[in-house]
């Protein structure tokens, strides 16, 4: 915190006090996340206590304050109603919830301290309806479970399917009025996201943690003088760790009932207050130790052997899985029991259902090098990821970050694994301007019905949406029907339907982020944020030519007629149009009569990973393929029709004309290609390729063709061609975009005499040697993505000008 600069407050309400030494995994959770938390905030924390006491106030540290206030009459009625009535093991929430309107101190003490805060969390649902929103303050929700599901697990019978439908409301409220929703292991944050409908990017996910270094893995004496303290022998100690929570109760007994009949040679430890709901349980090898304070804790686990977590009800991260897996304990757990702890098993601890309890028991006891494996792998993990400090400073960055703009990048596509050229495009266009501001990418799919994310890099991140069923099914009878697909099209209908994209753009217009299009299709999602957010129109091609050139039929007339429509008015709409060539740009103000803004941000390839091969490289493996002394041209190109227009002159014409020349052709146009009659055999066919492969196959090739007749926008191929050192030859419209300051760097060709223009390359070495150079410098000089990337970056700053938020751009 620079010097005179006054820390923010925080103003953190809970059901329960913040007890010390905690008990119970939501004390932990709620005493050590504000423990570190206040390295940046000053704390306030108010929640109910015990019944009947005097109120506290409790200075924890010099920025750290608690205050306590106790339970009344209204508790006492609630608690014995629900416990008598509706027979609720555990019911305290839902009764701090449902009396809070007859506390009038709670009420006070929150209002009082809710006018000084700059951020008020809620650890849990259900006090959230006595904190109105002041102006310019941040909601937070830090949930240590999903309470709905929790509690429609623990509350039976018609009473409680109501009490658990109020649950319901209070965390839906919660999640849809905090600004951030922090869920303790990543499948709580999926159940938000379904349950309430709330966008994942204001979900973040925050592990519960453990203090590695208070409990820490006993030595051979600590562990000696522990098992004597607690008067144990030599026989091996099992230990589980409850609280008097239901599933834990159930946890319990599962050890009782099937594991120590099962095993008379071990202990088992049983601690916590889950002991109470079991006292009248008798077993000759089961000792109950209740409730424990720290220095008892601590003794128990050097004592331990293994420790287990039969969990089969619940929801977030379960707090004594960190406590045993810090103290170097192998663990045995069920699915629920580790859930939210991504652990490998049978390497960090064993993952297995009830069924396999007395198996895994067994195989632990009888191997002393598995159990020292997973003991030491099992606290790596602890050390790595889930110290209370690590959750405590992910919470301030996400504060943080939380008012600084994103780029939200909609498109109909995903970029993983790349197969064509839009995709290689934005993915290495965005992965480079992460390196300035976070890219989120939201794409459609439909694979399946979940959504799907995946990083693509730090700070890039990609979410695929399901476009729905019917949006599905229309795909696939109108493409059968015209003979052709027209997917891209139909998003001009679908996509601002699509319940998820909506939300997700949404949030992210919420969150002040830069929203682009690329391709028109989805524009109708974007447009009415233009008021708000700066929104851009990203085109790859002119789409409205292009689909004039390449639709065949009466009816592409009229599907022509809707592109040009959405095209017109994403480039009249949006606050500027990235074009990737001036020629485009000069078309759309042509052709629309519009005065748009464009700016022209290039194709490019990646000149760090494309690298030209040495005369030893290439004649190594053209002798590693036996391709002696063949020489080789490359053509590159999906299944785009301007593509296989040119692939199949390519197969068609030229190569029949230059028969000593091998021709590779790559890409997903070789499923066209593939069924052209008495195809020549100088043509060769990879079809779709790794990036390795395809990386290999640059060395390999001494020129590269690209006999395009129609398209629009840049060929991207033509960059990484010319990275690759790799002489290239086309037609003017497969160069299109490629001159800089009057300086070609392809060689140009018309079709008819392309054959020719081929074998007088092959005849000049010193002009094709040339020409490899000339081509190389040329797109480290202005078309590698780091470069196209800065220039972005750049302009998104000027239109940031003048916006409140334009400082928090950095480099």
């Amino acid at each position: 915190m620079p010097s005179g600069q006054s820390n923010k407050k925080i103003l953190a309400i809970n059901f329960f006090p913040a007890f010390t030494p905690p008990k119970s995994g939501g004390e932990l959770r709620y005493y050590h996340i504000y423990r570190f938390l206040r390295n940046y905030y000053d704390i306030t924390m108010v929640n109910p206590t015990h019944l009947f006491v005097e109120p506290e106030e409790i200075q924890r540290f010099p920025n750290m304050r608690e205050f306590r206030i106790p339970k009344n009459k209204h508790h006492l009625f609630l608690h014995r109603f629900f416990s008598r009535v509706g027979r609720f093991r555990e019911c305290s929430a839902v009764v701090v919830m449902l009396a809070s309107s007859r506390d009038k101190m709670l009420r006070n003490t929150i209002e009082k301290h809710l006018l000084e805060a700059d951020i008020v969390i809620h650890e849990s649902p259900f006090l959230f309806h006595l904190t109105p929103r002041r102006e310019n303050q941040i909601f937070i929700y830090n949930s240590y479970n999903v309470e709905y599901k929790l509690h429609r697990e623990m509350l039976n019978g018609a009473l409680g399917a109501v009490i658990s439908r109020k649950v319901r409301s209070a965390e839906k409220r919660a999640c849809r009025m905090s600004d951030l929703v922090f869920a303790s292991s990543e499948q709580d944050r999926l159940d938000f996201s379904h349950l309430y409908d709330i966008s994942l990017r204001k979900i973040i996910t925050v592990p519960n943690g453990v203090d590695p270094e208070e409990i820490t893995p006993a030595s051979r004496e600590e562990r000696d003088q522990a098992r004597k303290e607690l008067g144990l022998k030599e026989k091996p100690a099992l230990i589980f760790f409850g609280s008097a929570h239901p599933p834990n109760r159930e946890a319990a007994e599962f050890i009782l009932d099937r594991l120590a009949p099962a095993f008379p040679q071990a202990c088992f430890l049983i601690a916590g207050k889950v002991c109470e709901a079991l006292a009248e349980r008798h077993l000759p090898n089961v000792t109950m130790l209740g409730v424990f304070t720290d220095e008892e804790k601590h003794r128990i686990l050097k004592a331990a052997d293994v420790a287990l977590n039969p969990m089969f009800a619940g929801s977030g991260s379960n707090l004594k899985m960190f406590d045993y897996l810090s103290a170097g304990l192998p663990v045995i757990a069920t699915p629920t029991g580790a859930r939210g702890v991504p652990l490998i098993n049978y390497t960090e601890a064993i993952i297995t259902e009830a069924e396999g309890f007395p198996r895994c028991i067994e195989t632990l006891l009888s191997r002393p090098d598995l159990r020292q494996i997973l003991s030491r792998r099992g606290r790596s993990v602890i050390e790595e990821k889930y110290h209370w400090k690590h959750a405590a400073d992910k919470i301030h960055a996400a504060i943080e970050d939380l008012h600084k703009p994103h780029v939200t990048v909609v498109n109909d596509f995903p970029l993983v694994p790349p197969r064509h050229g839009g995709q290689y495009r934005i993915l290495n266009l965005y992965r480079n301007l992460s390196r300035y501001i976070p890219v989120n990418y939201l794409c459609l799919h439909k694979e399946s019905d979940e959504i799907e994310e995946t990083p693509l890099e730090e700070r890039f991140l990609q979410t695929a949406i399901p476009k729905g069923l019917f949006w599905r099914m229309s795909e696939s009878v109108l493409n059968r029907l015209l003979g052709y697909t027209i997917d891209d099209i139909l998003g001009i209908f679908f996509a601002h339907r699509n319940r998820i994209l909506k939300r997700e753009v949404a949030q992210a217009s919420a969150f002040n982020d830069i929203l682009i299009v690329v391709h028109p299709y989805q524009w109708k999602v974007l447009r009415r944020y233009r008021s708000k957010n700066i929104c851009i129109y990203e085109s790859l091609n002119y789409e409205t030519a292009l689909k004039r050139e390449t639709l065949p039929g009466i009816i592409a007339r009229f599907l022509v007629m809707f592109v040009k429509g959405i095209e017109k008015r994403a480039i009249g709409e949006s606050r500027a149009t990235l074009t990737v060539s001036d020629e485009e740009a000069e078309a759309f103000t042509r052709d629309f009569g519009l005065n748009a803004k464009c700016i022209t941000i290039p194709n490019g390839a990646d000149a760090s990973k494309i690298q030209p091969a040495s005369p030893q490289e290439k004649e190594a493996l053209k002798r590693l393929l036996e391709l002696g002394e063949h020489k080789v041209a490359l053509f590159i190109g999906s299944a785009h029709p301007p593509n296989v227009e040119a692939g199949r002159y390519l197969v068609e014409k030229i190569a029949p004309q230059t028969p000593d020349v091998l021709f590779f052709i790559l890409g997903s146009v070789c499923w066209i290609l593939k069924n052209i009659p008495g195809k020549p055999s100088n043509v060769k066919l990879f079809f779709e390729v790794e990036e390795d492969v395809r990386n290999a196959l640059f060395k390999v090739a001494d020129i590269a063709v690209n006999p395009m007749t129609k398209g629009a926008g840049t060929s991207l191929k033509m960059f990484d061609c010319l990275a690759a050192g790799l002489p290239v030859i086309s037609t003017p419209i497969g160069a299109r975009g490629v001159a800089r300051k009057g300086v070609q760097p392809v060689i140009l060709s018309e079709l008819n005499q392309f054959s020719s223009t081929i074998r007088e390359i092959f005849a000049q070495p010193e002009k094709r040697i040339f020409h490899e150079l000339q081509g190389w410098n040329f797109v480290r000089e202005y078309f590698d993505w780091g470069v196209i990337a800065k220039k972005l970056y750049e302009e998104l700053s000027t239109l940031l000008k003048g916006v409140s938020y334009e400082k928090t751009l950095k480099k």
